[in-house]
């Protein structure tokens, strides 16, 4: 049986090689070249007990350019080279899942199941066609590793669980079991998790960080000759789960997703895939039960809910160096939300009702090394339609601004219709047997999300962004489409592997918040004493940057390794400033040593100062820092493991720049201030396996 660890398979542009961080491979040497047609991946492992995070956000982020932006414990929203929520896309075990909070709560990221023998997919750089639609930030895919079907009569059984505590209030086990017999598998998957408030390294407490969550997942499949059909049925709730970088708490999220495959090995040269997917969410939020509650007329319940369904086929060719692949996709997904008061049975907001996204999408990528050099070039075309039945709230009869936004929304034409174009060329040139140069260039596009359309009434409804402002949607906007250029340049010998990619993005009609000219949403605010809401309207931006990874064999015992990475961007039309809520300059480095059953590691990750921020969403600045974490690791036996982790080993006081600000009242941490890290936390995973 492999190995407890999760797999991170990053497809750099830059390399075609295999660097191996992870216990199951004793040292550096075992770097081997992939496949021949999969010429532009680079694969790397990321062991599981590196980190205490419930949603994997710690061990993510040691790929260069990916972060998290923590709205809570579990509600991480994952950004890619500065670009984050409906730009990045993240397939779960195979495809998109719609969550069902408006302000991402239960982001794609919260509905990954386990953190054993999780395999993740990041597409570094520029994501090709093949990975889906509206990729405009690049890609994440989150799956389960795949066991062997067994062909024998005997059953075979494999499995294993682990479990953590962590002195800093936070708790974990999960478990895996899998069986296969007779060209048949069942498969099992759990986790439980729950975290109360940590503390602070200057030690206060951070309110609305606690968390409870559990998870079952159930797999079963069949092969028969050329014919194999996998299905999959997943369940997720989330109970008291704080968010204290927004206006509410999650009082629940009972999520149900599943997955039909079927495969198709035609010959030995063709593969057909197809696979029905679908999820549907309920999600309760409010800003008195969790949290200190404002006065009784101000108290707010948004009850939400999304469905969705999909379809997807593809077709792939292999032959010699050459490889091609064409496929389609249609999804679907409907969305609900009503705001209420439990003090006032007369108070309501229609917000979202029968919102309805659809997306059709079909592609072509063709892959093929040559003598002197690989290309790969695709393109997709995609057509997103969307619509909404008009919306009603008490308010309109009693103010006449809401009647009025009200009346203009369900008067105007609410059915939106975008095509998207999606182009990928990469070309890769070794300059020598160590030294691999690879251009990569795309047009990339996205339509406008559905809260950026059809949030009629001036609400914190920003999926995600959580700088506190109201919004207001627009149904005039016009599609994003980005011009991308990846320039990357590897090294690799015996002992050695450096890559590093410096990037270039042009998003025209970049959607942005914008101070808002409806003069019915100013007045709505004025009359409440706040700011004017934003309206997501079309700009331009650019976003430049790089990011390095470097990994040498010191010894038979001893590694080193790192990433280096930067991003900045800008809006440029209509006026020139900073995005909101960019990772700063940062670095990773990682000692590890490892001999018979011990294994030790000491890792740090340096965080410059962030001087660059958007100060529309009131955006501030944050210093730089230093954080120190160790683990030691002991086999007991080849089955059984423990490791004593310890994070932030010197109590360092800091601020994470994408964490956002405290929107809570009367707590050890000021209304508004940026939220602080973690403390030293110390803990004890253990680990079994069979």
């Amino acid at each position: 049986m492999k190995k407890a660890y999760i797999y991170l398979s990053a497809s750099l542009s830059m390399a075609a090689c295999h660097v191996a961080f992870a216990e199951d491979i004793s040292t550096i040497e075992s770097i081997e070249v992939l496949g021949r047609i999969n010429s532009f991946a680079n694969q790397s492992e990321i062991q599981l007990n590196q980190a205490s995070s419930p949603d994997m956000r710690s061990q993510l982020s040691m790929l260069p350019g990916l972060n998290i932006n923590g709205n809570g414990a579990v509600s991480g929203v994952l950004q890619y080279r500065g670009l984050f929520g409906d730009r990045l896309r993240v397939n779960i075990d195979g495809n998109e899942v719609a969550g069902a909070g408006p302000n991402a709560m239960d982001s794609p990221l919260s509905h990954a199941i386990g953190t054993l023998y999780q395999s993740v997919t990041l597409h570094q750089g520029i994501a090709p066609v093949s990975v889906g639609a509206e990729t405009i930030g690049g890609a994440v895919e989150i799956d389960e590793y795949a066991f062997d079907i067994n062909h024998t009569e005997k059953w075979l059984v494999q499995g294993g669980a682990t479990a953590s505590a962590f002195d800093n209030d936070n708790r974990a086990l999960s478990a895996l079991l899998f069986t296969s017999a007779k060209n048949l598998y069942l498969g099992f998957s759990a986790d439980a998790q729950e975290g109360d408030n940590y503390i602070a390294g200057d030690g206060r407490e951070v309110p609305s960080t606690f968390y409870e969550r559990s998870a079952l997942k159930l797999k079963a499949g069949i092969q028969s000759g050329k014919h194999r059909v996998d299905a999959l049925v997943a369940r997720r709730n989330t109970n008291e789960s704080g968010t204290p970088a927004l206006a509410m708490d999650i009082i629940f999220v009972d999520a149900l997703w599943y997955r039909l495959n079927h495969s198709f090995n035609a010959s030995e040269k063709w593969q057909i895939k197809t696979q029905l997917f679908g999820n549907q969410n309920q999600h309760d939020m409010n800003n008195f039960e969790l949290r200190m509650p404002p006065m009784p007329a101000m108290f707010r319940l948004n009850q939400v809910s999304s469905e969705a369904f999909g379809i997807s086929s593809k077709a792939t060719y292999k032959h010699n160096d050459r490889r091609f692949e064409f496929g389609g996709e249609v999804f679907q997904r409907q969305h609900e939300s009503v705001i209420s008061n439990p003090n006032n049975e007369m108070f309501f907001i229609n917000n979202f009702n029968n919102m309805k996204r659809d997306r059709a999408s079909v592609y072509a990528e063709l892959s093929e090394q040559l003598s002197a050099f690989d290309w790969q070039f695709g393109m997709r075309l995609s057509e997103v339609s969307s619509d909404a039945d008009p919306v009603s709230t008490n308010m309109s009869m009693i103010n006449p601004n809401v009647a009025a936004l009200q009346n203009d929304f369900n008067s105007a034409k609410r059915n939106q219709r975008f095509n998207l174009i999606d182009l990928v060329g990469k070309v890769k040139m070794p300059i020598n047997q160590q030294i691999s140069l690879v251009l990569s260039a795309a047009r990339k596009e996205r339509a406008p999300s559905y809260n950026e359309l059809y949030t009629w009434f001036p609400l914190g409804v920003s999926a995600g962004l959580a700088d506190g402002r109201n919004y207001i949607g627009n149904l005039d906007l016009e599609k994003e489409t980005a011009n991308k250029i990846d320039l990357g340049l590897t090294y690799q010998d015996a002992t050695l592997m450096m890559s590093a990619n410096v990037f270039y993005a042009k998003i025209d009609e970049y959607i942005l918040g914008v101070t808002s000219n409806n003069l019915k949403a100013n007045n709505i605010a004025m009359m409440n004493g706040i700011l004017s809401p934003l309206q997501w309207s079309n700009t331009d931006a650019k976003l430049v940057g790089m990011d390095m990874l470097a990994a040498i064999r010191l010894s038979d015992n001893w590694r080193l390794q790192g990433t280096l990475e930067y991003v900045r961007g800008k809006q440029t039309v209509p006026v020139a400033q900073d995005l909101y809520r960019l990772a700063p300059l940062s670095g990773f480095l990682q000692l590890s040593y490892e001999a018979n059953e011990w294994k030790w590691r000491l890792s740090s990750k340096i965080v410059a100062s962030q001087n660059k921020v958007a100060e529309q969403q009131n955006e501030t600045p944050t210093e730089g820092y230093t954080l120190v974490n160790t683990d030691v690791e002991y086999a007991i036996t080849q089955q059984l493991r423990i490791s004593l982790i310890v994070e932030n080993l010197f109590d360092k006081a800091y601020r994470d720049h994408l964490a956002g600000v405290n929107r809570i009242n009367n707590t050890d941490i000021a209304l508004g201030e940026k939220i602080p890290g973690t403390g030293r936390n110390v803990g004890v995973f253990l680990q079994y396996q069979f």
